[in-house]
This record gives structure tokens, C-alpha cells and sequence, in this order.
């Protein structure tokens, strides 16, 4: 993933394909307008050659992807917004110290090309003025500086990115950047809208763009657990069905639940969810779990938090209030923060998860997020060598379209500065700002669904461990967990609500079924 990154700050737009795609869109668009006439006039002809019918394509109703910038515009981005931001948000899967050297260096290609730009027009200015060049020759020689220019621009930084692209394949990519002093991190979150434009979703700025569906599961932790009565000569910790039942009938005793810190639970979670994610049938793909607290902001507050709050902030784990909330009242919200890294980078699941206790209740809410692969425009950069003929001929050309495309920048809308995720304010990730917005590959999915499931079901089995272990019934979460863990598989669908066994809260869809989640 990192040189995937770094390369797009030496990417050139490739104009011939650009070319290619919208005079076959006009010749189709021609075509057309002639079948059309000749149907109207000719019935024969209408007879012979029908209208076609639109054809419906699976891929017409894909989420689109999130627009883009390549090449020196996303240098300067990532100079501006990611790498001179005060309050970076954390990265995932590469290492981001590395994309900034390879844009500072693409960013100085892009200050010398605009530089020669403006210089060409300047001179051939000059040069008819003293008479060293006719009207005519001025302008072919203003046309044939630019098309060096844009050509030496282009091998540049073929150069520089085959370079860097050579020898990166042994490389390991980071997985986290460096935390805080403190051990401590935050996460701004977002409502953004949808594509349709009314509905409207909640994310955390960085976790990924594929939000699935949340689970939450409320708990009554002031119901006892029931032991074997005290008469009973029965070892207490027999666990068959007919043990269970004799003690209902024989009077067993509900024990006395013991108090508990959020702190405590976070903590005993936490542990569980940093186990390893094995694969028993590729020892090779054994996964690492990092696990870290963070303390979720709002988008609007997050470059309000000055040094001082920051630097207040307890470790989720380590020292969380008893009142479930930050010595800053804009951070307040704590949440575990378990993701799993693979493919190279190219995937990242995450579950984000929190407690919440009000009154008798503790609320367990676990929101998966994915981070996609990257875009097209990134996924595949060119590696080739600048030196060959073949690239040579193919840059002289894209070169021309450098020259047409300058011209028409005259007269048309500027090209957009930054990519379509990036408002301008506020925090921004620059893994997720060139992610797609859903996971398309169909193995690639597969091990998304696997990994999540699994870091969800940690989480209930580690929840429902620590409950026992404070003589809390269990009997009605474990029901609630079956029904979130059955219905699992459709959270991802956005016609499926929120999977709730919450009584503080609508859409409870519990279902009559017992079971333990695994």
C-alpha cells in the first residue's frame, strides 16, 4: 500500500485514454442520431434495424467511487491537509511518513513544471518585440516549448517513480503510525449523506467508508447470577441441562452481583480482542489484532482540541471516569478500537466498541468499518521504465494532449485541488479518502465477512466471560448476541435495521433463541 502512494504523487493524467473514450463516446452518440433519422424515414430500415433497448448492467447501480487526484495536485494536498494538519487521525495500513518524503519530492516536480510554464509565454513574448522571430514562428515555438516541457515533465517523473516502485516489493507496511506521547488517541466521526441524497450515516473519520450496520445489546447487570443451593452436595461448577434444572426446582440460590468500573470491562476486552486471528488451514495467514482506546470527537470540534485537553486525555483502558465521559466535554465518548490488517494493506477491518451504563443497564455497541482497496487510478500505477522506446513514444503523445488540455484549462472549470472525500475542513484520512466505498473482490469480501464475524463475536464472548466471572445472569444477553450473531450476515445490507436487544432504545429485534455466542 505505501508504494502504491507514493507513486501517485509522480502520476500524469493519461490523455490518449481520456481521447480514445470520448471520440467512441461521439461516434456512438453520431450513430445513433443517424439510426434514428433513417428509422423515421425509411420503414424498411426500422424493420431491419430496431432501436435497441437500454440494457440494465449490474454495474449501473455500483456505488461510485470517490473522485480523486493524482500527480502533483495530490502532492499538495497531502502536504496542506494530511501531513500539515495539527491533529493528524491515525493511520492504517502504510506508512505515512514515507507517502509525505515521495510528496514533498513530487510537489517540487510539479513547482518547476508550472515555473517553465510560465516562463515560455514570457520569452515568446519578447521574441517578436526584438524581432528574432515572426508572428507564425513564435507561435509554433511557443507550442513546441510547452510540449518539452509537459514531455521532460513526464520523464521525470516516470523516472522518480520507477525508482520507487524497483525494489519496494519486500517491503512490510506499517500498520500504525506514531501514537501520541501519551498513549492516548481520538477519532473524529461524521454524518455524511448518502448517494441517493436522503439518508444520511454516521462514521468514524478514518476506520473506513464501508460502514456496516451496528449491533447493540443491552444488559441488565443487577440480575444475579443463580448458583446450586448451599444444601446441594452437586459440584458448583456443573454445567449440564439436568443440574440446571434440578437447582430451578430444588430452590438454588441467585448470587449476590459484584460491582464493577467500566475501566475494568474496556480492559478485560481489550485483552480478548488482541488474541490473534488464526487460520487453521493456512498457518501463514495468521493475522495480528491491534487493539487501541480511543475517545470519539465530533468532525466540527476535532481542531478545537487544544494541547492541554489533549494531553488530559486517560487511556480508554487505563483510566476511564466513572461518568463514561473525557475531562474534555467534546471527547465524550470512549471506544475500543480493534482493526486487522491484510492483503497487503489493501484491507483493513475494524470493529469499534463501546460501553455504556445508565441505570441499571450496561449497553454493548459494536459498529464494524471496513477500509476498501484504493481506487483504480491508484491501484495501478506505471512502473515502466522511462528509458524504453516504446514509453518514449507513448509520453511524446501524452505530451500533445499536456498541450491541448492547458488550452482548454483556459476556457473550462479548473480541475478539482483535492479529492471528493476532503471538505476542506476538519480532520481527513488520506488511506480513506483513495479507498472505494465498498469491498468488491469476491475472495477479498469473504475475508472481510470472516473478520469481522470473528472480532464481533470476541466481543460478546469476552462480555458475556467478564458477566460471569460478576455473577451476572447471562441468560437473556446470550439470547440477544444468538440474534445479533444469526443476523450478522445481512448488517451490511442497507435495507436491515440496526440489530437491537437495547431497552433504552426502538428497534429491539430479539428473537426466542438461546444460545451462547462463541
Amino acid at each position: 500500500m505505501t508504494p502504491l502512494l507514493c507513486a501517485t504523487a509522480f502520476a500524469r493524467p493519461d490523455r490518449l485514454s481520456k481521447a480514445a473514450k470520448w471520440s467512441r463516446e461521439q461516434a456512438l452518440h453520431a450513430a445513433e442520431k443517424v439510426g434514428d433519422r433513417m428509422r423515421g424515414r425509411y420503414r424498411l430500415f426500422a424493420v431491419l434495424r430496431p432501436k435497441p433497448e437500454p440494457e440494465f448492467s449490474v454495474g449501473d447501480e455500483r456505488t461510485r467511487d470517490p473522485g480523486v487526484v493524482i500527480g502533483d495536485a495530490y502532492a499538495r494536498w497531502v502536504l496542506r491537509r494530511v501531513a500539515g494538519a495539527d491533529r493528524p487521525v491515525p493511520v492504517i495500513g502504510f506508512d505515512q511518513a514515507e507517502v509525505v518524503d515521495a510528496c514533498r519530492h513530487g510537489a517540487a516536480l510539479g513547482r518547476q513544471r508550472r515555473l517553465l510554464i510560465t516562463c515560455v509565454p514570457v520569452l515568446c513574448s519578447i521574441a517578436p518585440a526584438v524581432g528574432a522571430l515572426t508572428l507564425p514562428w513564435t507561435g509554433a515555438v511557443l507550442l513546441v516549448l510547452l510540449w518539452a516541457v509537459f514531455f521532460s515533465d513526464r520523464v521525470r517523473a516516470q523516472y522518480a517513480a520507477h525508482t520507487l516502485l524497483k525494489d519496494f516489493g519486500s517491503r512490510t507496511p506499517a500498520v500504525l503510525g506514531p501514537p501520541p506521547d501519551n498513549g492516548v488517541s481520538a477519532l473524529p466521526y461524521a454524518l455524511e449523506k448518502k448517494d441517493n441524497g436522503y439518508r444520511r450515516e454516521s462514521r468514524f473519520v478514518g476506520a473506513g467508508l464501508e460502514v456496516w450496520r451496528p449491533s447493540t445489546i443491552a444488559v441488565d447487570v443487577t440480575k444475579g447470577l443463580r448458583g446450586p443451593s448451599p444444601h446441594d452436595p452437586r459440584s458448583e461448577y456443573t454445567e449440564s441441562a439436568l443440574t440446571a434444572l434440578l437447582d430451578r426446582f430444588s430452590g438454588g440460590t441467585t448470587l449476590e452481583p459484584k460491582d464493577f468500573t467500566l475501566t475494568e470491562l474496556y480492559e478485560h476486552v481489550a485483552r480478548d480482542l488482541a488474541r490473534t486471528v488464526a487460520s487453521p488451514d493456512n498457518p501463514a495467514d495468521h493475522r495480528g489484532v491491534d487493539v487501541i482506546g480511543i475517545w470519539g470527537t465530533s468532525h466540527a470540534a476535532w481542531g478545537d482540541i487544544d494541547d492541554t485537553a489533549w494531553d488530559d486525555m486517560p487511556p480508554v483502558t487505563e483510566g476511564l471516569a466513572p461518568g463514561d465521559t473525557a475531562p474534555d466535554s467534546r471527547l465524550a465518548r470512549p471506544y475500543l478500537w480493534a482493526r486487522v490488517t491484510s492483503w497487503s494493506g489493501s484491507l483493513t477491518v475494524s470493529v469499534l466498541v463501546r460501553f455504556v451504563r445508565r441505570e441499571e443497564y450496561v449497553r454493548v455497541v459494536v459498529i464494524p468499518q471496513v477500509v476498501a482497496p484504493v481506487v483504480d487510478e491508484v491501484s495501478a500505477p506505471d512502473a515502466g521504465s522511462p528509458s524504453r522506446l516504446p514509453w518514449l513514444v507513448t509520453a511524446a503523445a501524452q505530451a500533445i494532449g499536456d498541450v491541448v488540455a492547458l488550452g482548454g484549462g483556459l476556457v473550462v472549470r479548473r480541475p478539482p485541488s483535492a479529492p471528493e472525500i476532503d471538505s476542506g475542513s476538519g480532520p481527513v484520512s488520506l488511506r480513506e479518502a483513495y479507498s472505494k466505498r465498498r469491498v468488491e473482490d469476491m475472495h477479498m469480501k469473504d475475508d472481510t465477512d470472516f473478520q469481522a464475524a470473528t472480532l464481533q463475536r470476541r466481543v460478546f464472548a469476552s462480555v458475556d466471560r467478564f458477566l460471569q466471572e460478576h455473577d451476572i445472569d447471562v441468560e437473556d444477553y446470550r439470547q440477544a448476541t444468538t440474534n445479533a450473531i444469526v443476523n450478522f450476515g445481512v448488517i451490511g445490507d442497507k435495507f436491515t435495521g440496526p440489530v437491537q436487544n437495547n431497552a433504552m432504545g426502538d428497534n429491539n429485534t430479539q428473537h426466542n433463541q438461546q444460545g451462547e455466542a462463541a
